[in-house]
C-alpha cells in the first residue's frame, strides 16, 4: 500500500514538473518577501546587509557569538560608529540570517530546477520569455540592492542624518519590495499559465452568450484597478516600516484626536515629508489602505451579481472568494497591529497577507482572461495547439 501511494505521488511530480517548480518558487519568494519586512524591526538595517558573517551557519556557542559580535563591531566603528549590546546584535544577525538563507533558498529552488528543465527541454517556449525576465529581475535586484546598501553606509559615514543610523533607507527597502513583488508575480503568473492554459479560456468564451461576455467583460477590468491601487498600498506600507512610522498615532479611524495631524508638512524641504514624515507617510498608508479595501469590496459586489456569478467559472469564483477573504482579513490585522503600536510579530503577519493578496489577485485577473478584448482571446486560439 506505502509503495503505491509513493509511486502514486512520484508519478504525479514526474507529469506535474512545471507546476512543482513554479508554484514551489512562489512559495519561497513569498516567504522570503514577509521575513524582509523584519530589517526594519529587528535595526539590521544597511550595515548589517553589507556586513558579511563569519560563517554560512548561525553561531552556536557564547564563543562563536563574541567572535561574530567583535567582527561586527570593528566593521561598526570602521564604517558607522555604531554602538551595540550583545543582545541587540543578536536580533539584528536572526533577522537577517533568515531573510539570507530564504533569500539564497528562493534562488535555488528557482535556478536549479529550471537548469534541468531547460537541459531536457521541458520548458515550453511560450515560457522562455517569462523565465528569461524573471531572472533578469532577479540579478538587476541583486546588483542594484548593492549599490544602494553600499551608498547608505557611504553616506551615514560621511554626514549626520535625522533617521537613525543602520537603517534601511525608505526608497531602498521600497525597491527591493517591488522587485520581489515582480518576480513573485511572474512566477506565479507563469506556474497559472501552466495549470490553465489558454485553450481553456478560449473554450470557456466560446461557451458563453454575448450577454453573459458583456456582463462578465469589465470585471477583469475593476481587478485590475484594485490590484494597482494595492500595490500603491504595499509600496507606501514599506516606507511606513522604513521609518518606523507605525509607532506613531496608534489610533483608528482618526490619528490621534484629529482626522489629518498637523505634523504632515514639519520637514525641510517639504518633498521629504512625502517618505521621512511618519505623519504623511502613515496618512497616505490608511487613505490607500481603505481605498484599496473598498475597491476589492466593490469589485466582489459586482461579481456577486446574480447574472454574473452564476456565469463564471469555479476557477474565477474560487479567486474571487480567497481575494475578498484575505482583503477583509488584512484590514483588521492592519487595525489591530496600528492600535498596538506594530508588534513585530504581528508585522510579520501583516507582510504575509500583503503577499497573499498579490497572489489571489493575480489568480483572479488571470482567471479572467477569457474576458478580454476579442482580438487577444483570438491571438491565444492558435496556441491551443501547444497545450
Amino acid at each position: 500500500m506505502t509503495s503505491k501511494v509513493m509511486s502514486d505521488v512520484r508519478s504525479s511530480v514526474e507529469s506535474h514538473q512545471l507546476e512543482w517548480w513554479l508554484y514551489g518558487s512562489a512559495a519561497t519568494l513569498a516567504v522570503s518577501l514577509t521575513l524582509a519586512a523584519t530589517a526594519p524591526f529587528t535595526r539590521a538595517g544597511a550595515s548589517m546587509l553589507y556586513y558579511k558573517p563569519r560563517s554560512i551557519f548561525r553561531p552556536k556557542s557564547d564563543s562563536q557569538w563574541q567572535e561574530e559580535f567583535n567582527l561586527y563591531r570593528d566593521f561598526s566603528e570602521n564604517n558607522l560608529n555604531r554602538t551595540l549590546a550583545m543582545e541587540d546584535f543578536k536580533r539584528m544577525y536572526d533577522g537577517e540570517y533568515l531573510h539570507r538563507v530564504m533569500g539564497q533558498l528562493s534562488t535555488a529552488v528557482f535556478v536549479g530546477p529550471l537548469a534541468y528543465l531547460y537541459a531536457k527541454g521541458k520548458i515550453p517556449s511560450h515560457l522562455h520569455g517569462q523565465v528569461a525576465l524573471i531572472v533578469s529581475i532577479g540579478v538587476a535586484q541583486w546588483f542594484l540592492g548593492r549599490s544602494n546598501v553600499k551608498k547608505s553606509i557611504e553616506e551615514e559615514h560621511g554626514r549626520r542624518h535625522e533617521r537613525p543610523t543602520g537603517r534601511v533607507p525608505p526608497f531602498g527597502l521600497t525597491e527591493h519590495t517591488l522587485f520581489t513583488m515582480a518576480k513573485l508575480g511572474l512566477v506565479l503568473w507563469s506556474a497559472l499559465n501552466v495549470t490553465f492554459p489558454m485553450s481553456q479560456a478560449v473554450m470557456f468564451r466560446e461557451s458563453l452568450s454575448s450577454s453573459a461576455l458583456k456582463e462578465i467583460a469589465p470585471l477583469r477590468k475593476y481587478v485590475l484597478g484594485a490590484t494597482g491601487l494595492f500595490a500603491a498600498t504595499a509600496s507606501i506600507g514599506t516606507m511606513v516600516a522604513a521609518i518606523d512610522a507605525g509607532k506613531y498615532y496608534n489610533t483608528f479611524p482618526k490619528m490621534g484626536k484629529k482626522w489629518i495631524p498637523d505634523e504632515i508638512f514639519d520637514l525641510q524641504p517639504t518633498i521629504r515629508n512625502f517618505f521621512e514624515n511618519p505623519a504623511l507617510v502613515q496618512l497616505k498608508h490608511r487613505i490607500l489602505a481603505v481605498s484599496s479595501l473598498v475597491a476589492y469590496t466593490a469589485v466582489y459586489a459586482k461579481a456577486r451579481k446574480p447574472s454574473c456569478w452564476s456565469q463564471l467559472p469555479p476557477e474565477t469564483r474560487m479567486a474571487f472568494t480567497a481575494m475578498i477573504a484575505v482583503v477583509g482579513g488584512q484590514g483588521v490585522l492592519g487595525v489591530t497591529m496600528l492600535v498596538n503600536a506594530v508588534p513585530t510579530s504581528l508585522a510579520l503577519v501583516h507582510q504575509s497577507g500583503a503577499a497573499l493578496i498579490f497572489a489571489s489577485s493575480l489568480w483572479a485577473i488571470h482567471s479572467l482572461r477569457f474576458a478580454r478584448p476579442m482580438q487577444l482571446a483570438l491571438r491565444g486560439n492558435a496556441l491551443k495547439n501547444m497545450f
